[in-house]
Formats: structure tokens, sequence, C-alpha cells
């Protein structure tokens, strides 16, 4: 093959992939790290948020002291 359609050949391939990647990492990555990642530490606090208020964990008044027996 002669060698400037062989260079003109591997250039073009190597802009789209270059594209692809650039696509890739703008705007897939950069959503998953923005929503899905941001979302997944919301949920993370939340759930320690709730677990810190949550009812089951507290002890009721009565269980906080012993019984007296009569």
């Amino acid at each position: 093959m002669d060698p400037t359609l062989k260079f003109l050949l591997y250039a073009v391939l190597a802009l789209a992939v270059g594209k692809m990647i650039w696509e890739w990492l703008t705007k897939d990555v950069s959503r998953w790290i923005t929503d899905d990642l941001w979302g997944l530490m919301h949920v993370v606090e939340s759930v320690r948020c709730l677990r810190h208020t949550s009812p089951s964990r507290r002890r009721p008044p009565s269980a906080a002291r012993p019984q007296e027996s009569v």
C-alpha cells in the first residue's frame, strides 16, 4: 500500500478512536461521576442519618433503669 494512503488511513482511524474516547469521557463518565456517584453518596449519608435517629436503636425509658420488685 502507498505510504501516503497508509498514513491517511491510520490518521482517520486515530481520529475516530480519539473522538469516541473523548465523547465517552465527556458524556458518560462525567454523568456517572456527577449523577450516579453523587446519588450513591447521598443514599449512604441518608442511611447513616436514619441509623442515628432510628427509634428501633433507642432504648425505651423503662429499659434504661432496672425495674424494682415489690
